[in-house]
């Protein structure tokens, strides 16, 4: 079976919605988003919601405690242990939460990436993210400027990732940087001179990135901070200190396909969320950089962890 086969067969509707009937944003909050490749709604978030979406994290983190080891699913920060536990990232926390999975697959945040990319949309993935003061991936990673495009190649651009935030942000903790506009700039390739994936967008190319003109993004809890996958963002803006723990979610056009099955996926994955199930797949004309061997992306996700077929 082809790498294309196996992901048709996960498109199969686990879940269908109709179409948003009333869009949730203004013509210029959509118009915002469109120029500047970001939005952030600030306390959207109910405050019931916002309660079990804390106490999701909380039994998340807490039960990470148990392992001693970094996993494929779990990276474990330094000092971590059952009474303290320190995580680095959770993948699938979606699977682990059905209070999570609720919110992420049927909710305003659902409602808000139709509106923007819709009407059809599917889920991609989910992470329990914690900002560090010494970087995601070992101090590397995310901590570089990127794109998230580049990790998740498709046959178009519509990628929307959502943080959610369960406290507030500052500029003095660990936050998400980012520059206006650079979504209708290049496709940054993220490889090195042999084509290897390397996550980061290489030095020799920042002279062709508006770096001057970055903002932080530092909303109340509450609030969901929205980009497009291709703007070029730093998520360990190497602040004083590390940042609060946060939910975050990528989310796709339906009709967009993957170059290669994704298979660090929750059995969420490819959920239609809103709207309906692709008939073809859309291509942008532009294309997508892709590295000399597409595994390679999905190593350095899984923090090096080999993943089954």
């Amino acid at each position: 079976m082809t790498d294309f086969q196996v992901f048709l067969k996960t498109m199969s509707p686990k879940q269908v919605s109709s179409p948003i009937e009333v869009p949730v944003l203004s013509e210029d909050q959509r118009q915002f988003y469109r120029d500047n490749g970001y939005l952030v709604l600030e306390r959207i978030i109910p405050a019931n919601w916002l309660e079990r979406l804390r106490a999701a994290a909380e039994k998340i983190t807490a039960d990470t405690g148990q392992l001693v080891a970094s996993t494929r699913k779990v990276a474990l920060g330094p000092g971590h242990n059952a009474k303290s536990p320190n995580p680095s990232w959770v993948w699938n926390p979606d699977e682990d939460s059905d209070d999570l999975w609720t919110f992420l697959s049927d909710s305003v945040i659902t409602d808000v990436v139709a509106d923007l990319i819709g009407p059809d949309v599917q889920f991609y993935y989910s992470f329990l993210f914690f900002r560090r003061k010494d970087g995601v991936y070992q101090g590397d990673g995310c901590g570089a400027w990127h794109q998230d495009y580049a990790f998740f190649p498709q046959t178009n651009f519509d990628g929307i990732y959502a943080g959610i935030h369960l406290e507030d942000a500052n500029p003095g903790r660990s936050h998400t940087v980012l520059v206006p506009g650079s979504h209708r700039g290049p496709l940054f390739e993220h490889m090195n001179t042999d084509g290897r994936f390397t996550g980061r967008i290489g030095r020799g190319d920042f002279n062709k990135i508006a770096l001057d003109n970055a903002i932080g993004l530092t909303p109340p809890a509450g609030s969901i901070e929205l980009f497009d996958f291709r703007v070029v963002h730093n998520d360990d803006a190497g602040a004083d200190e590390g940042g609060p723990p946060s939910f975050q979610a990528l989310y796709t056009a339906a009709d967009a396909f993957p170059y290669r099955s994704f298979r660090l996926g929750s059995t969420n994955h490819g959920t239609i969320v809103r709207g309906r199930p692709p008939r073809c797949a859309r291509h942008d004309p532009k294309g997508c950089p892709i590295p000399c061997d597409l595994i390679e992306i999905e190593r350095w996700l899984s923090g090096g962890f080999e993943v089954g077929s």
